[in-house]
């Protein structure tokens, strides 16, 4: 009997730290260093996770790991626009909400990380199968298609089911896949090098104000995207270390194991509340929004190990 696969902790820490800063930067809307990388971070570790199974079984895993819950953030934050605007309902206007919905235009503030992440995955899977064994046409597709995703883009008026983001998503996946392939033929001395040239290219992307992908920002592309990868490696590389930490080790992997449910409260919280409308010291808004979604999610988990149990005592 085979063993069960080890959980990744730096991977989790890595996830828990990102949408940690992912809250903040919903307060602060204006993090250049955050948006620079902690959105692509996600994609390239799912890109991290690519396995080549056949299309069927590839496809219905990710329509269960990201378009349902695309539909369920998506119901929720209805419920809660109903709520906020039932004093003043438009019927035409909540019509057009569930329209862009069902054609993936926008969804409701972080649906678009869903829908994207989705079509880029299924993408990135045809690409695999067509081109890995031949890298320089591998290496073509993916150039051409972020170009495309990046040019059309800001200048078209609906991007259905997120296209033009989602083509500029299979770079970062593809990225994912690639480093697990590779990164341990790398030599520790080259490592070093090649850590230190990404971190420089990383602070002049940030300089020049990095990417945000929500709102298709490039700024000097492609360095933004560039400077993306290279904000990941370096994130990824410094969570080795600060995983290490103790306390800060277990409140990293615990949120980096719930990044799904912080989504839905971080997508809930952008669509129907203002955070910046309680003050201007965004310090204390941040740690406030932090604490409390933390309570959240640690309620959450104990009420869900608690009906988890007494349904497994019920069945024996």
């Amino acid at each position: 009997m085979s063993e069960p696969t080890k959980r990744n902790t730096v991977i989790d820490f890595a996830k828990g730290l990102a949408i940690v800063l992912m809250l903040a930067d919903h307060i602060i809307k204006t993090g250049s260093f955050i948006t620079s990388f902690h959105m692509p971070l996600f994609i390239i570790l799912s890109g991290y996770f690519f396995k080549d199974i056949p299309f069927k079984e590839y496809f219905i895993k990710k329509i269960k790991s990201l378009l349902i819950p695309y539909a369920i953030l998506n119901i929720i934050a209805l419920v809660f626009v109903l709520i906020r605007d039932r004093n003043n309902f438009d019927i035409v206007a909540f019509g057009e909400k569930i329209i862009r919905i069902l054609l993936g235009c926008d969804g409701l503030s972080l649906g678009w990380f869903l829908i994207a992440l989705f079509l880029a995955s299924i993408i990135y899977w045809v690409i695999y199968k067509i081109a890995w064994n031949h890298k320089i046409l591998y290496s073509v597709i993916l150039i051409v298609l972020m170009v495309v995703g990046w040019y059309f883009g800001p200048k078209v008026e609906n991007h259905y089911y997120q296209w033009d983001v989602a083509l500029v998503c299979v770079m970062f996946f593809a990225m994912g896949h690639l480093y697990k392939e590779y990164a341990k033929e790398i030599p520790i001395w080259a490592k070093v090098l090649i850590i230190t040239i990404l971190t420089a290219i990383w602070v002049i992307d940030i300089m020049n104000g990095g990417i945000v992908l929500s709102l298709r920002i490039y700024h000097v592309f492609p360095l933004c995207i560039i400077g993306a990868i290279a904000g990941t490696y370096v994130v990824l590389k410094a969570c080795k270390y600060l995983d290490r930490i103790p306390v800060a080790n277990t409140y990293f992997r615990f949120m980096g194991k719930n990044t799904l449910l912080l989504m839905y409260m971080g997508n809930v919280t952008v669509t129907v509340y203002d955070w910046n409308a309680l003050g201007d010291n965004l310090l204390i808004l941040i740690i406030s929004q932090i604490v409390l979604f933390s309570i959240i999610v640690w309620l959450y988990n104990l009420a869900k190990t608690f009906f988890i149990n007494r349904l497994k005592r019920k069945s024996v």
